[in-house]
């Protein structure tokens, strides 16, 4: 009876060729992680379609390998980002104190506080600050009015941040996917140019994600509206436009202000709300004025007297205190406006401090 001959040639190259593929990822992966702290390419991506809080982290990560730990982080949107200057925080205190801390200023673009209450947990995990200052405004509580402004996919990348594997899992919902975006390097090379030219950069450039700001702020330099002349309905300026509409049927959504009570459980980091300052026409927008304005106020106060979260109110002290040159717009400050607002901040804080209603920033040395 004839005996079967089973050539093994076929088996014995398909392992060859697998080992010499995997041995080939392996280097590229080694590449990869030598090479990312030192090149110039665009930060990598971890599967968010935000692309703006991919390069901000990019920037928090290199800041804490840089300085070792942060001591607290400001996080909002753009009032934010252009509004407060954590070196003069920093400065500030220090010259209270006499010690130095590292902050960094994590605004980004228009993002809403139920993001912002997702966002939380995961910087928190990451980079164990010690306290987190939220920036807020009306604006940032009308989620679903923004999510109806079509041909806008920043709007809707942000609001879909909080369900990004990575953010989960950075927030302690682990799960493979965000596992393989935090550590394999290679496949975020891939992820980041696979997403380059694609609607998920969010309107962000090359040029701004190779240009790093070490502490995140990016100031607004002139005045983009002339604040001295009133809001008006019929004819407005075309920076007025948009807020009009925005405020014209403005209602609070639920998951903004769900987002306050989840940050209220939170007791490992000490979280603290700012209302950001307004030029005094700036409720002008809203239909019912300066009443209007007032309601968003109370509901934004009975929320973080519920959860014990401090408020900082810091109207109507900069309606009198800020010249209107200091405003790019009538909710932004420019470059001479953030050093009034960011050291009226680092005030509040040293005295919270100084009165036993915070915990230093620093780390105190044992007492002997």
């Amino acid at each position: 009876m004839p005996t079967l001959h089973i050539s093994r040639k076929p088996i014995y190259w398909i392992t060859f060729i697998s080992l010499q593929i995997s041995c080939l990822i392996i280097c590229l992966e080694i590449m990869a992680r030598l090479t990312a702290p030192h090149t110039a390419l665009p930060p990598m991506s971890f599967g968010a379609d935000y692309r703006r809080f991919e390069v901000q982290i990019a920037r928090l990560d290199t800041y804490s390998q840089e300085y070792g730990t942060i001591d607290c982080i400001f996080i909002g949107s753009s009032l934010v980002e252009k509004g407060i200057q954590p070196a003069i925080f920093s400065q500030q205190y220090q010259n209270a104190f006499g010690e130095s801390v590292n902050c960094f200023n994590m605004g980004l673009g228009s993002i809403t506080m139920s993001t912002i209450g997702a966002i939380v947990p995961a910087l928190i995990n990451r980079y164990n600050p010690k306290i987190i200052i939220v920036g807020t405004q009306a604006r940032a509580y009308n989620e679903d009015y923004l999510l109806t402004i079509t041909n806008n996919p920043t709007h809707q990348a942000e609001h879909d941040l909080p369900t990004n594997f990575w953010v989960q899992h950075q927030a302690g919902n682990h799960n493979w996917q965000g596992v393989l975006w935090d550590h394999l390097y290679l496949y975020r090379f891939y992820l980041t140019f696979g997403a380059a030219f694609g609607a998920g950069y969010g309107g962000t450039t090359l040029q701004q994600e190779i240009h790093i700001t070490e502490d995140g702020y990016q100031d607004l330099i002139g005045n983009n509206t002339d604040v001295t002349i009133a809001v008006n309905r019929n004819t407005p300026q075309d920076r007025d436009i948009g807020l009009l509409n925005f405020f014209a049927d403005y209602s609070i959504s639920e998951n903004d202000l769900n987002a306050i009570y989840d940050l209220g459980h939170i007791d490992s980091t000490e979280i603290i709300i700012i209302e950001m300052p307004i030029h005094t026409s700036y409720t002008d927008f809203f239909i019912d004025g300066l009443d209007g304005y007032q309601t968003f106020i109370n509901t934004l106060t009975e929320a973080t007297q519920t959860t014990k979260i401090p408020l900082w109110r810091t109207t109507p002290f900069f309606n009198r205190t800020i010249p209107d040159e200091f405003w790019f717009d009538r909710y932004h400050l420019n470059e001479d406006g953030s050093p009034i607002l960011t050291a009226w901040i680092a005030n509040q804080v040293i005295h919270a401090i100084k009165n036993g209603k915070l915990p230093a920033l620093h780390t105190l040395e044992p007492k002997t």
